[in-house]
């Protein structure tokens, strides 16, 4: 229908990657919605500016407009983004090659299609205070989630007690406050891609 509507053509490597975009910039509408309206404006983006093939810039515009936040900053194609990751990383991370190589890679492996509802990958990272482990993490949110702040730090010092697990996770099942989930929970919802640093698990 709206390749006939706005005389163009979209992809089907396209449209999964607009589901994917949807999905993550668009809060305010729910799927299959906000990936046919993301669909729909990109189209016509394409046709205004005289252009049969629907592609990655129409929808990037799009959500840049809509969100107020620079095209370079939306990721679309993300395949395309994850080949280059240890580079985009070594920039700001500097004489960690081995780490940054071996961070990318693990990502690149355990990358999911849009279905999967696993983190993208759990690293543990061990040493002295002082030598980048948190400007990892730092360099990683940025990355992969287009903003340095888009990363929660959880001090695991102030869960010592076996019940305070129920702060992160919630109650149990049919204990008071279940339904209402715990830290984790309500930040995953306020920000459903984000990083989370588990500081201090030794301890």
């Amino acid at each position: 229908f709206y390749e006939r509507h706005h005389n163009v053509h979209y992809g089907d490597d396209l449209l999964e990657r607009v589901v994917r975009a949807a999905h993550r910039y668009v809060t305010d509408r729910a799927l299959p919605d906000s990936a046919i309206n993301l669909m729909d404006m990109a189209g016509s983006v394409a046709c205004i500016g005289g252009e049969e093939q629907v592609n990655d810039g129409h929808v990037a515009k799009v959500l840049s407009s809509t969100l107020r936040i620079p095209e370079d900053r939306i990721i679309v194609n993300e395949r395309a983004r994850l080949l280059d990751m240890e580079r985009a990383l070594g920039v700001r991370v500097v004489g960690n090659e081995d780490t940054l190589r071996a961070i990318a890679e693990a990502i690149r492996r355990n990358y999911a299609g849009f279905s999967s509802q696993r983190p993208m990958a759990s690293f543990l990272f061990l040493g002295p205070t002082a030598v980048g482990k948190k400007e990892v993490c730092r360099a990683m949110a940025d990355f992969l989630f287009g903003a340095e702040d888009a990363l929660t730090l959880l001090k695991m010092g102030e869960y010592g007690e076996r019940h305070d697990v129920s702060k992160l996770l919630g109650a149990p099942p049919s204990y008071v406050g279940f339904e209402e989930g715990g830290l984790l929970s309500r930040l995953l919802m306020k920000r459903p891609y984000q990083l989370f640093v588990l500081e201090d698990v030794d301890r």
